[in-house]
């Protein structure tokens, strides 16, 4: 994302830190707005305005790779197959608010 790693080592210069707990373990994340933009196999895009949890890094988190979170999944049914070492998002159906 372009943020510099000493922007990440320093928790005051966010204007908020909160805890968080993952698939490495537990630790700080800073919370910032984020648009999520997908393209479609049908040439549809799909815009998902959110936040993203930037995490602080620590010995636990630097080997983890970026992952999606379920605010983001939870708009699609996910499929795995692990033969082809693909992971496919098919787009649910909008939800009534």
């Amino acid at each position: 994302m372009g943020i510099d790693r000493a922007a990440l080592d320093n928790a005051s210069g966010w204007p908020t830190v909160e805890p968080m707990n993952g698939v490495a373990g537990s630790g700080e994340c800073y919370p910032w707005p984020a648009r999520y933009a997908f393209l479609h196999d049908d040439g549809q895009w799909q815009i998902i305005d959110g936040r993203i949890d930037i995490v602080r890094p620590s010995p636990d988190t630097m080997p983890v790779e970026s992952l999606l979170g379920w605010n983001v999944l939870q708009h699609f049914r996910m499929t795995i197959d692990w033969s082809q070492r693909h992971i496919g998002l098919e787009r649910l159906p909008a939800r009534m608010p």
